[in-house]
């Protein structure tokens, strides 16, 4: 054999070598890592690699129960404040982790699963956990912590004066509070390494999310929804007047945000205006069902009782409309300039009256129980014809004196009122039950 045919054989000799060496190593982790993890892993610097999965959960319970109670120093404007993870609401899931730990080196390419296991072997995957946090442990206990150096900014409040029978207004108080998305981030970052490292924080500004200037303009809204007429529940000929006492007590102003953007807006508390029905006026609508009853004696009917059929007052659905036309009366003052008020021959006018919330009731003598005018465009026209009827121009809207408000959708539109319908010639837009008088629902 020449020197260039030995060389040959070197090599393949090498090559045939080196293969069988790389699959003796490859067979050798699949036999070693056989119902194990894959060796050499670890997480978070917790040696698992060639345990069995039952023996890392267990090894990991005791780690994270030994880290979740180890102490963690927050440095707050230079204040020490010591806690733990577990105060803080951190959570460690053992056995998620080991799920997802377990697939690895087991994928069902046999390339790709090998491929792993020679990165565990030689420690080349980095490897933490994947911590939680429960928000309402979180708030509870950094408000406790941070007690003593945070001052929490608070609203603008509207408040009823009973001495002045009237809502009053009180200014927000802006506050400096320990930033919690920061505090949040830093803590995390440290659970997935199970790290106790100090945290360092400072306050920072807080502004009310409510000014004085929107709670003063909800709350003037809200004393000329007081300042309207008395409102009534109706049922058939039963009526029950809601008095000022009872409005206040169902009235609730609620926050809203939109683009960053606070608003307060009034609204009633339907639970308590469906309790309200429950209490003092159900009784005095609901009637049981009865069944028709017959009384024999010696085969001869000697007492007949006739079937009645049952009502129930509809608490609920009625608290929803009642809360809904309440909030629905007029409560923005309107400008009536440059508007004209046509009054006929055969028609005289006995009063005319402004309304606290700007406006104005107008009574006839075609039109005794008058009618008020709740928007009349800028050269807008009403006529008080001398039927007892009115056109309206365009857009305009009133309210007639059993509640009902009714728009005109186009000029010239007419309408004439009485106790139980509205008689519309044409171009009227018609909602049968106003804030004034609220239907009640069975």
């Amino acid at each position: 054999m020449n020197k260039k045919g030995l060389s040959i054989d070197k090599k393949i000799l090498s090559a045939i070598t080196a293969t069988i060496f790389v699959a003796v190593f490859f067979l050798g982790l699949e036999v070693a890592n056989k119902n194990k993890i894959a060796y050499g892993l670890d997480i978070a610097n917790v040696s698992i690699g060639g345990l069995t999965p039952s023996q890392a959960l267990q090894k990991l319970i005791q780690h994270n129960e030994t880290y979740l109670d180890k102490q963690v120093i927050l440095m707050a404007n230079g204040q020490e404040i010591i806690t733990s993870p577990r105060d803080l609401g951190i959570t460690i899931n053992p056995v998620a982790e080991i799920d997802k730990i377990s697939t690895i080196g087991r994928d069902t390419n046999i390339i790709v699963g090998l491929a792993e296991q020679t990165a565990a072997f030689f420690n080349l995957m980095d490897l933490n956990f994947t911590p939680g946090i429960n928000e309402k442990v979180f708030d509870n206990s950094t408000k406790t912590l941070f007690a003593s150096i945070e001052k929490w900014p608070s609203d603008a409040a509207i408040t009823y004066n009973a001495s002045e029978g009237k809502y009053s207004f009180s200014k927000e108080e802006n506050g400096y509070i320990v930033p919690r998305a920061e505090l949040k981030e830093s803590i995390l970052l440290l659970a997935q390494e199970t790290k106790n490292e100090p945290i360092i924080l400072n306050t920072e500004f807080a502004a009310a999310d409510i000014k004085i200037q929107t709670a003063e303009k909800t709350g003037q809204e809200a004393n000329l929804l007081l300042s309207q007429a008395s409102y009534e529940l109706v049922f058939e000929e039963k009526s029950w007047p809601i008095d000022k006492e009872t409005l206040i007590d169902w009235l609730i102003f609620e926050k809203k945000s939109q683009d960053n953007i606070s608003t307060l807006v009034i609204n009633l508390d339907k639970e308590k205006i469906e309790g309200y029905l429950l209490n003092n006026i159900a009784h005095q609508i609901d009637i049981l069902r009865q069944n028709a009853e017959l009384t024999l004696k010696d085969g001869k009917v000697t007492l007949f009782k006739p079937s009645q059929n049952g009502r129930e007052l509809d608490a609920k659905e009625s608290s929803s409309k009642i809360a809904d036309q309440i909030l629905s009366t007029p409560n923005v003052p309107q400008n009536n300039e440059n508007t004209e008020i046509i009054i006929p021959p055969g028609t005289s006018v006995d009063s005319v009256v402004t309304n606290a919330d700007g406006s104005t009731t107008i009574k006839t003598n075609n039109n005794p129980d008058g009618f008020k005018i709740v928007e009349l465009p800028k050269d807008g026209k009403i006529t008080l014809n001398s039927d007892g009827s009115i056109k309206m121009s365009s857009n305009a809207e009133i309210e007639d004196a059993y509640g009902r408000k009714i728009t005109a959708k186009e000029d010239d539109a007419e309408y004439k009122s009485g106790k139980d319908s509205v008689l519309g010639k044409k171009g009227l837009e018609i909602k049968p039950c106003c804030s004034l008088r609220c239907g009640i629902i069975t």
